[in-house]
This record gives C-alpha cells, structure tokens and sequence, in this order.
C-alpha cells in the first residue's frame, strides 16, 4: 500500500511539474511573439534533433568513504548514446545579439557497477530515464556569411530540468539509491549553420549541460563523498530554423 502511495505521489508530482513546464513555455513563446509583432523579422523558431551521450560523474578517489577498498575500480559508470529533441524559439535584440528558450526531451540510459570487498558490495545498477530541460540562454552571432545570415551561435545560460525515471533494475548487492527530479544547471551550446534560405536555414547543434551544482545520483555508502553523482550530458545533432520574416 505504502509503495503504491509513493507511486501515486511521484505521478502527480510529474504531471504537475510538467503542466508547469509547459505553462511556463507557453507563456515565454506568447511573449517574445507578441514583441516580435512591433520588432519584425527578429523571431525564429528552432527544432532539434539528434543523439545524447553522457550521465552521472563518478570519481575513483573514494577516501573519505570509511572501511571502502581505495581502488579505481571501485565504483565505475557507462553511459549508452540515446535520444534527444528539442523546439526551441529565438528573439534577436539586434544583428549579433539574441536569447533563446525552449524544451528539450532528453534520453539517457546508464549502468553503474560496484566492486568493493571491503564493504561486501558486488553488482550493478542499470538505470534508463529522461530529462525535460527549459534552458534559457543569451545568444552571440560570432560568424556571418556575405549575405548577413548567420553562421556560427555561442550560447551560453541556464537550463530548469525535471529527470524522471522510466526503468531501473538490479544485478548483484548494491547500496540502496535514489534519483533526484529537480536541478538547475548552466548550458552552454553551438550551433553552425552552413545552409541558408529567406525563411530557413539548416545546421548543426551542440549542447551540454553541467548538472555539477547538484548531486543527481546518489545512495547510502559511496555518493556522500565529494564528486560523485553529479550529471554532466552532451547533446548533438541536426537544427532546422523558421524565420517569422515576411516575404
């Protein structure tokens, strides 16, 4: 009764926070549409798609964790290549200068492995679940071509990321653990857009969101030292941008 309880409050927490999440982005889209009203043909929107790679950090030097064998193979962390997608819309403030907002769904799937004698731990966790990321980030146009449309973006903020858990199993004696749902994170991105049109463009994307301000992963014996735990992910892909110009 207790497990289904806690099951039920999980789901009403994640439909709750992803009813905010989409809240908050529909008001954010509404806004920067209603200035790009009085300020034409500096609004686009921005679909991504591609791969993710990356998951939790996990650090060999495990000394402040009492009674546990110091050895790099101690505690070890693989991350498998997923999913990502992303809509995106852009504001410029002037011909170098703009922010970007919007949602990115996210993918990871990843295994941690014990090994410790010491503290008679011996097995692995595998672990498959999703992030749904609001970043929000200021936007420099370091390139343009001969035709003033840009090249290369620089981006640099914040992203809002609920983490949610799809499928978790257990091979061996491991700690118990838990996955947090909520972290704020900085973000930082490229884009390079080789292919433009007068409405449109086509390029490539890379982003990365350093989770290290917060503990993501963690249980009872190893993830209380220092470093561990933390989530630091890579995304990468294909871009397709719309541009609100008028013809």
């Amino acid at each position: 009764m207790n497990i289904k309880n806690k099951q039920m409050k999980k789901q009403k927490t994640s439909f709750i926070w992803i009813t905010f999440v989409g809240i908050t982005f529909f008001i954010a889209c509404s806004t920067m549409e209603s200035i790009s009203m009085k300020n034409e043909n500096k609004t686009s929107f921005r679909l991504y798609l591609g791969g993710s790679k990356g998951g939790f950090i996990e650090e060999s030097d495990i000394d402040a964790i009492s009674g546990a064998t110091n050895s790099d193979d101690c505690i070890k962390e693989e991350s498998n290549a997923k999913f990502c997608a992303g809509m995106h819309m852009d504001y410029q403030i002037n011909n170098r200068h703009g922010f970007e907002t919007g949602l990115d769904f996210v993918q990871h799937k990843q295994s941690i492995f014990y090994d410790d004698p010491a503290l008679d731990m011996e097995g692995i966790v595998n672990i498959d679940y999703f992030r749904i990321s609001m970043p929000l980030t200021y936007n420099y146009i370091a390139i343009k071509n001969k035709n003033e449309n840009a090249i290369l973006y620089l981006k640099s903020g914040l992203s809002l990321n609920y983490i949610h858990t799809n499928n978790t199993s257990i091979i061996g004696k491991v700690p118990d653990f838990k996955l947090k749902q909520f972290a704020v994170a900085p973000y930082f991105g490229i884009n390079v857009i080789p292919i433009s049109f007068e409405n449109y463009s086509l390029g490539f994307f890379l982003n990365t969101s350093l989770l290290k301000g917060t503990k993501i992963f963690t249980d009872e014996i190893y993830h209380k030292s220092n470093n561990t735990g933390l989530l630091s992910t890579l995304e990468f892909g294909l871009n397709l941008n719309f541009s609100l110009k008028k013809k």
